[in-house]
């Protein structure tokens, strides 16, 4: 762990991962973490895929709306104060 975090201090890429990026044609370095979290947040599907997926999450939303419904403030009394018991 060590030898790793000297590299990524000193900028230097590993020699694994240029033999990497060799072996699957990249020609940009970049890092191990950049590479993963770009495959993370860019997903690469075709457009319907993606509609499909708003119209699942939209139907999800509509239904929580149903089940737990947002309540209203409750509003504040002008006037006397009502005493209890």
């Amino acid at each position: 762990m060590v030898f790793v975090t000297l590299e990524t201090l000193l900028g230097i890429t590993c020699p694994l991962t240029s033999l990497e990026h060799y072996l699957r044609g990249v020609t940009q370095s970049e890092s191990f973490i950049g590479y993963w979290i770009q495959e993370l947040i860019y997903w690469d599907f075709p457009a319907h895929i993606f509609f499909i997926l708003y119209c699942i999450l939209l139907g999800l939303i509509l239904l929580m709306w149903l089940i737990f419904p947002p309540k209203r403030p409750a509003r504040k009394r002008v006037g006397k104060k009502f005493k209890g018991c």
